[in-house]
């Protein structure tokens, strides 16, 4: 039977160039895998799409302690963004919003404009508007468009925290308005269609090649698990409280405590909610790596709440699970009636016991589990949704795409739908100011820092809070700089085969890996080959990995463009190299392209010689402090955990006045196994640890996968997987005794 989308046209169609997505979720710190993130990118290969991220349902509330300030620093370094153009055909709009209804009409007026203008930027003059996320219902009337859908995934009236009646209202008015209201589960659109104007039911789509191959290749594990033990349950999604029944999964983890349970997610709940020795905290991944972490495991579980939430939920991790093939426990709710017999099912954790138990006996058919989600691509998600506009009376316009000149016009038009912008210029997300072309980390090196030897790991991936590496400290505050093309600043981490190679775990889209293309090049000869395809004008960022950015590198920018100089070192107050370099790329020619060049003995030594203006930039105290040593990542954690929430102002420096008053430091990494009475003392206890019970842990670093036994006696040390090193010397886990009683301290590089 043809699709309706290969009918002609009819002469009556409503014909949008573009779509306005209003996302439930926010682009740059959320899961990927969303229905309406998914969505929308399958659909901006037809049209361009802006997606707007989520305006919010509810305010933050202080009394969520830790997790009130990650919510408030993340969407702060979000609305930081403002409008990026993520690829030629996607955008993301991060607006600054007010939830509640004091505040509605402000929000309307000055979003609605933010929103227009984005759009207009990328030639959208007609859009689609979609809506996801239940609060736009709010300020989208100023918007003329072609058509209006409603995604109605998940019933946001019974999420915790917000006003129902206000939300179960802007529901009801979106259903009434909407050309087309999607629903992907059954239960609410066998009980809601009627009340739209237009409904259909359209199922997640999934990636069935890569989780399906993911199944299949048993024994390529991700790092961070490869060490745990057998046979593993696994979780794979968001551990929150309205969600996630954290009584069915403690008690089930108590009852079996020989097996091994991985969770992977971002996790809102309490810290110290769940420290049994057998479970590990994996924390967030990004969306492309899932798949890895389910294959891993040998049962699959979901252990949600009995609640209204759930009754109407269609969790894409079902068909997820179903295409890796491993057998699923979960608890009941109404879509598992679509997959009667490929799930196991369970209400109690005495039932939960039983099921897991019997899965790992009696593992069952993994290909006809995948024959539940075959061919149920994205792809075809969206030839479904365009034939249901078309049924609407709403199609894409033929060939509608973003223009690739640069050299184009950038005026805003002086009018789009109901609202008038007369003269108005684009302004793009560096806010005129000129940007950088990218950064350049420099993860190499001739040989290891006695940290890194220690560790047998790049510096990159240690821990320096419960959950975010080095990398993800550096790229959270390099991701804040203005870019040339105002987009997130491209990180390019480099790195050889001298050293051990950091691990591409960051969700960060905008960092990418490369390894050294030449041996012995040099860090001069190697950043002027990074850059060769820049323009003479352009310029970087360069930065040794072996470095906590503990100073506000921004004005170090401004001091770089306001000097206009050709090099801009950074110095810390005592006078040592700051390992930061901003540089013209022009002035990178005169390095030879072939050859040793370092920075400091060779490049900036001869710089004066050659014409080249070279100043200093002093970084505000402490600068950038240096990693070489256990006693360097101690002090570098000190300050990160105990100065969070000055990174609201883009330094985690403390102010002057509370330097010499620290806390003192304990770090305990999300999914480190702890055994009872662990006296931990200004240490740092990085994720897949396992602290036997009785043991001291002082002064030292704990690294992932490190096991120290019951009651030893740990002190100025770092202790990795393979061994125990004790600021001087090194000795392997089978003989403990030679630093269990050491009292030797760190001597600076």
């Amino acid at each position: 039977m043809p699709r309706l989308l290969e009918q002609p046209v009819a002469s009556d169609e409503r014909i949008f160039d573009g779509i306005i997505c209003f996302g439930g979720e926010d682009w740059w710190y959320h899961n990927r895998g969303h229905y309406d993130i998914r969505m929308m990118r399958e659909l901006s290969k037809r049209v361009p799409v802006l997606y707007v991220n989520s305006l919010g349902m509810r305010a933050p509330n202080p009394r969520e302690g830790a997790m009130f300030v990650r919510r408030v620093l993340r969407k702060f370094a979000s609305l930081r963004r403002g409008f990026v153009r993520v690829d030629d055909h996607f955008g993301v709009l991060s607006p600054i919003s007010f939830p509640g209804e004091w505040s509605a009409a402000v929000t309307k007026r000055w979003l609605t404009k933010r929103v227009v203008e984005a759009a207009q930027a990328m030639d959208i003059m007609r859009p689609l508007v979609w809506v996801a996320c239940p609060t736009a219902a709010g300020v989208i009337d100023a918007i003329d468009r072609a058509g209006l859908v409603y995604q109605r995934t998940d019933r946001y009236e019974c999420y915790p925290g917000v006003q129902p009646s206000r939300i179960k209202a802007f529901d009801d008015r979106l259903k009434a308005d909407a050309d087309l209201t999607v629903f992907c589960g059954d239960f609410l659109f066998d009980r809601e269609s009627a009340q739209c104007r237009h409904a259909c039911r359209i199922d997640h789509g999934i990636d069935s090649e890569r989780f399906e191959n993911a199944g299949r290749r048993r024994g390529e594990e991700p790092i961070d698990i490869v060490d745990l033990g057998r046979p593993r349950v696994g979780f794979v999604g968001g551990i929150d409280s309205h969600t996630f029944d954290v009584r069915l999964f403690v008690e089930t983890a108590q009852q079996l405590p020989e097996i091994q349970f991985v969770l992977v997610g971002a996790c809102s709940l309490p810290a110290g909610w769940c420290e049994l020795p057998n479970v590990a905290l994996l924390g967030q991944r990004p969306h492309e790596e899932v798949a890895a972490y389910m294959a891993a495991c040998d049962v699959l579980i979901m252990p949600w709440r009995r609640n209204q939430w759930i009754q109407a939920c269609n969790p894409v991790k079902l068909k997820e699970y179903l295409a890796v093939g491993r057998p699923i426990v979960s608890t009941d709710f109404p879509q598992l009636r679509r997959y009667d017999g490929q799930v196991r099912v369970a209400s109690t954790p005495q039932t939960f016991c039983a099921e897991i138990r019997s899965a790992l006996s009696d593992p069952g058919d993994e290909e006809a589990r995948r024959a539940q989600v075959v061919d149920q691509g994205w792809s075809s998600a969206v030839h479904g949704l365009l034939d249901e506009l078309r049924v609407s009376g709403l199609a894409p316009a033929n060939g509608s795409r973003i223009p690739k000149d640069d050299q184009a016009d950038t005026t805003v038009p002086t009018t789009v739908g109901r609202l008038r912008l007369v003269g108005v210029d684009w302004v793009d997300a560096t806010n005129g100011r000129p940007g950088l072309r990218a950064c350049v980390v420099l993860a190499g090196g001739l040989r290891p820092s006695p940290l890194v030897e220690a560790a047998g790991r790049s510096v990159l991936d240690l821990y320096l809070t419960p959950e975010k590496t080095v990398l993800d400290v550096m790229v959270e505050q390099l991701t804040l700089l203005p870019s040339s093309d105002g987009m997130p600043l491209t990180i390019r981490v480099v790195y050889n085969g001298r050293l051990p190679a950091p691990w591409p775990g960051t969700s960060a889209p905008n960092v990418r890996f490369e390894q050294d293309p030449q041996a012995y090049r040099g860090a001069a000869g190697l950043v002027a080959d990074l850059c060769a395809g820049y323009e003479d004008h352009e310029h970087v960022l360069v930065v040794e990995a072996g470095r906590v950015l503990a100073s506000d590198v921004e004005s170090m920018w401004d001091e770089h463009l306001a000097s206009d100089a050709d090099i801009t070192v950074g110095c810390n107050q005592d006078g040592s190299p700051g390992g930061v370099y901003i540089t013209k790329c022009g002035v990178l020619r005169d390095i030879p392209p072939i050859g040793f060049v370092d920075i400091k003995e060779q490049w900036l030594a001869s710089a004066g010689d050659r014409g080249v203006k070279v100043r200093v930039h002093d970084f505000s105290s402490p600068g950038a402090i240096p990693l070489r040593t256990r006693a360097d990542f101690l002090a570098a954690a000190r300050h990160v955990n105990n100065h969070l929430a000055s990174r609201a102002s883009r330094s985690i420096a403390p102010p002057p006045a509370q330097a010499a008053g620290l806390e003192p430091l304990r770090v305990i990494g999300h999914g480190a196994a702890i055994g009872p009475d662990v006296h931990i003392n200004d240490a740092v206890i990085m994720p897949a640890a396992v602290i036997g019970g009785g043991a001291l842990i002082e002064h030292s670093v704990v690294c992932p996968g490190a096991v120290i036994e019951p009651k030893l006696r740990v002190v100025n040390a770092v202790v990795s997987r393979s061994g125990f090193y004790v600021d001087q010397f090194v000795t392997t886990a089978s003989r403990p005794g030679l630093f269990l009683e050491s009292n030797l301290h760190a001597k600076a590089a």
